[in-house]
């Protein structure tokens, strides 16, 4: 529901800034949430800028002027534009934003003064109302099913980063990748061929090769999956490099991660020169890899039967491959 205080705003068709004993007033609001050390001003939908508290007082009023929670955000298609040149004028003065605006020749011209409720005819506003009410309700459903999804939250908990978020891994994450390492050999050693025993490095295998990586998988700060890859070193071999040691914890399993690694992954590989396709082996019972890599264009090339031994079972192995360029 729209606060009071930015409807007020919002219905004043002269106002030309938020009054102090509002602005001291919203501010009052959002220290009640012990969570909230800022404001965010947004601009709908691929500007979102966050400020001070104290640099907030002196924004305009432009197009749609909302406040959701410690959100405020102005909206619209030049409304947008407008936005951005208020908070440019607020925050480095007037001269600086028609700097820009002349740069831009921004200069909008509207045919119809339509363009805000309070401007539009009477009859327009309410057509407008009445066919939107079922788009809003289903906006509203909409909004309530993302707030019940798991999201990755800053300590703070000011900013909602994308789940999961996807980084290459530094010397000071080797003991947390050593830990989920380990844990994949020990309590998933069915869905790789090297056991917890085997004399292999413990920690980021890629570290000090050159055109390869490790990219790890973060939720709340906490590693959840990670994903290597290798350039072949022969001079021969250089065309093709081995993608290794995937895993993702079971405790986000099924909400995208693993597919969000081998995107990210493909991505870095766009900028490897001659690199011409990946390779990479998954043993023949783990279908749900399998099925991901396909998804993602790999194919399958090859099968060694019984490759790998498990207990007193034997397992294949499938060979796959994804050329990057041919």
């Amino acid at each position: 529901m729209q606060s009071p205080l930015i409807q007020a705003a919002v219905q004043e068709p002269k106002a030309q800034t938020i009054p102090e004993q509002q602005f001291q007033s919203i501010t009052a609001a959002v220290a009640k949430n012990k969570s909230m050390t800022e404001i965010g001003i947004r601009c709908h939908f691929p500007l979102h800028l966050r400020i001070r508290i104290g640099q907030v007082r002196k924004f305009g009023k432009v197009g749609c002027l909302n406040a959701y929670g410690n959100l405020i955000s102005g909206g619209g298609v030049t409304a947008g534009m407008d936005f951005g040149l208020v908070l440019v004028a607020a925050l480095r003065g007037q001269a600086a934003a028609e700097e820009i605006q002349l740069a831009l020749e921004y200069a909008p011209e509207p045919p119809f003064q339509a363009g805000r409720p309070e401007d539009a005819p009477k009859d327009t506003l309410e057509v407008v109302r009445r066919r939107t009410e079922t788009l809003r309700a289903e906006r509203e459903r909409m909004i309530g099913a993302w707030r019940k999804l798991p999201l990755n939250l800053s300590d703070k908990g000011n900013d909602i980063i994308c789940t999961p978020l996807i980084r290459e891994l530094r010397q000071d994450d080797d003991a947390a990748y050593r830990s989920l390492w380990r844990d994949a050999l020990q309590q998933h050693a069915q869905y790789f061929r090297i056991a917890a025993g085997d004399n292999v490095p413990a920690g980021i295998p890629t570290r000090g090769a050159e055109d390869s990586f490790t990219l790890g998988a973060f939720e709340k700060n906490a590693l959840v999956g990670i994903v290597s890859l290798e350039r072949d070193r022969g001079v021969k071999l250089r065309h093709k490099a081995l993608l290794f040691r995937m895993f993702v914890a079971p405790e986000v399993a099924g909400r995208g991660v693993g597919k969000s690694l081998l995107q990210e992954a493909l991505c870095r590989t766009q900028d490897i020169d001659d690199l011409r396709y990946i390779h990479l082996t998954v043993l023949e019972r783990n279908q749900r890899a399998r099925a991901l890599y396909r998804s993602l264009g790999f194919v399958d090339f090859a099968l060694e039967p019984e490759a790998v031994r498990m207990d007193a079972d034997y397992v294949g192995e499938v060979q796959m491959m994804r050329f990057l360029r041919r």
